[in-house]
C-alpha cells in the first residue's frame, strides 16, 4: 500500500474529513470509480482498503440529502479546489503551444508560399504547335496568348519564342505570351522600269525594300532622268530591306561634230542621219564653191546630244549670166563693152593675122547660160 500525498496548489486546501468509527470488523476493498465520487477513494486516486460505511448508505459522509424543491436557494458555486485547477493550467499551456505552433506553421507557409510555392516554371512551346503549346501551358496551370511573327527557320503554324522564356520563373495561373510563325516574310518588287528616278524609289522604299546602287547611262530612246532598267525583276518575293539597283538613263550620248565644210552636202546628211542630228540648210551661190559643196557650218566642232542640231549653207554654185546676143558685126571694144556688162570677161581671139576688129562669133554662144565671171571668146575678123 503506497502513502498518498495531495498535489500542491495555490487554492485553499479542503480538509480531509473525520472517518466515523468502524463498523464491525468487515473489510472491503474498494475500487477507485473515478465517476463515483461517493467512493471511498484516495486524493491522488490510489485504491485503498475502507471499513468505513457502504457506500451510498445513509451513514456514509458523502451521501447528501438532496434539497427540496423551492425550500432553500441553489448554493452558489465554490471555488475551485486544487485537485481540479490543475488540469486547467495543463490545458492553458496546451493550447498555448498549439496556437504557437500554428501561427509558426503559418508564418512558415507564408514564406515559402511567398519565395516558392506561388511561382511555376514556364514550359517549353518552341516548335509546338498553337493547340499544342495551349495544352502544354495549361499543364504548366499557365494561360497563354498567341501573337504572329514572321520566321525564317521556324515553318509556319508552329511556335517561334515565348515570354517568359523556356525555364524562367512565372506565376501560377498568369499568361505567357508565344509567337507563331507566319514562315518566310517576303515583300514583291515593285516595276520602276520606265518611271522617273524619284517615283521609282518611292515605291521600292514604300514596300520595305531599299534602294541599292544607282547608275546613270546614256540611252537613246530613253529620256534623261527615266529609269531604264532594275536589278531584281518586277514581281520577284524578296526578303525585307533587299536592295533594289536602279539603271536611269541621262538620255542621248553626246557627239562629236565633224567639220563638213567643202565637202559635198550628201556626206553631211548621211552622217547626221546616223547620229540623231538634225539639218538646218540654206543655199546660196557661191562664186568658187560648186553647186552642192557645204559653205559654212554651225557648229563646226565640239560636241552635240543626239537629237540637237546643226545649220549648214549649201552653195548653189555661182550666179548663171547669159552671153549677150548680138554681138556679130560689133565693132571688137563695143563687143568686149558689152559682154563686161553681162558679168562676163571677154576675151579676144584673131582668126586671122591681119584683121578688121569686127565680131564674127562668140564662145559660148549668144544667148548661152554661164555662170557669171565666166571668160567669153570674142573672135575677131
Amino acid at each position: 500500500m503506497r502513502r498518498t500525498e495531495p498535489e500542491p496548489t495555490d487554492a485553499a486546501t479542503t480538509a480531509v474529513p473525520t472517518l466515523p468509527p468502524r463498523l464491525g470488523a468487515e473489510r472491503r476493498f474498494t475500487p477507485v470509480t473515478p465517476v463515483s465520487p461517493t467512493f471511498d477513494v484516495s486524493e491522488d486516486g490510489a485504491p485503498f482498503y475502507s471499513t468505513g460505511p457502504v457506500p451510498y448508505s445513509p451513514q456514509s459522509p458523502h451521501t447528501r440529502a438532496l434539497p427540496e424543491l423551492g425550500d432553500s436557494p441553489v448554493p452558489p458555486p465554490t471555488a475551485r479546489t486544487g485537485s481540479t485547477a490543475a488540469p486547467g493550467r495543463r490545458w492553458r499551456r496546451l493550447v498555448a503551444v498549439l496556437a504557437v505552433l500554428a501561427i509558426l506553421g503559418s508564418v512558415g507557409w507564408g514564406g515559402w508560399y511567398l519565395l516558392e510555392g506561388r511561382w511555376t516554371t514556364a514550359p517549353a512551346l518552341a516548335s509546338l504547335s498553337q493547340a499544342d503549346a495551349e495544352a502544354e501551358a495549361h499543364l504548366a496551370e499557365l494561360q497563354v496568348v498567341f501573337q504572329q511573327d514572321y520566321s525564317e527557320d521556324v515553318p509556319a503554324g508552329q511556335v517561334i519564342r515565348t515570354d517568359p522564356a523556356e525555364g524562367e520563373r512565372v506565376l501560377r495561373e498568369g499568361t505567357m505570351t508565344a509567337w507563331v510563325s507566319r514562315g518566310p516574310e517576303r515583300f514583291s518588287v515593285p516595276t520602276g522600269v520606265g518611271k522617273s528616278r524619284e517615283d521609282a524609289e518611292q515605291l521600292i522604299t514604300g514596300e520595305s525594300l531599299k534602294l541599292g546602287t544607282v547608275t546613270e547611262e546614256f540611252h537613246d530612246e530613253v529620256a534623261a532622268g527615266v529609269v531604264i532598267s532594275q536589278g531584281v525583276p518586277p514581281g520577284e518575293l524578296v526578303k525585307r530591306d533587299t536592295p533594289v539597283d536602279l539603271v536611269v538613263s541621262k538620255g542621248p550620248a553626246p557627239v562629236d561634230v565633224a567639220n563638213f565644210t567643202g565637202k559635198p552636202i550628201g556626206e553631211l546628211q548621211s552622217w547626221a542621219k546616223a547620229n540623231r542630228i538634225a539639218l538646218g540648210t540654206t543655199e546660196e551661190n557661191h562664186d568658187t564653191v560648186p553647186r552642192g559643196v557645204v559653205i559654212s557650218q554651225n557648229p563646226a566642232e565640239g560636241q552635240l546630244h543626239r537629237g540637237g542640231s546643226i545649220s549648214v549653207v549649201v552653195s548653189k554654185g555661182p550666179v548663171m549670166v547669159k552671153v549677150p546676143a548680138g554681138l556679130r558685126g560689133l565693132g571688137a571694144d563695143a563687143a568686149a563693152q558689152k559682154v563686161r556688162d553681162a558679168g562676163l570677161v571677154p576675151e579676144f581671139k584673131r582668126l586671122v593675122p591681119i584683121t578688121f576688129g569686127t565680131v564674127y562669133g562668140v564662145e559660148p554662144g549668144e544667148g548661152a547660160t554661164v555662170p557669171k565671171g565666166s571668160t567669153v571668146i570674142i573672135n575677131l575678123v
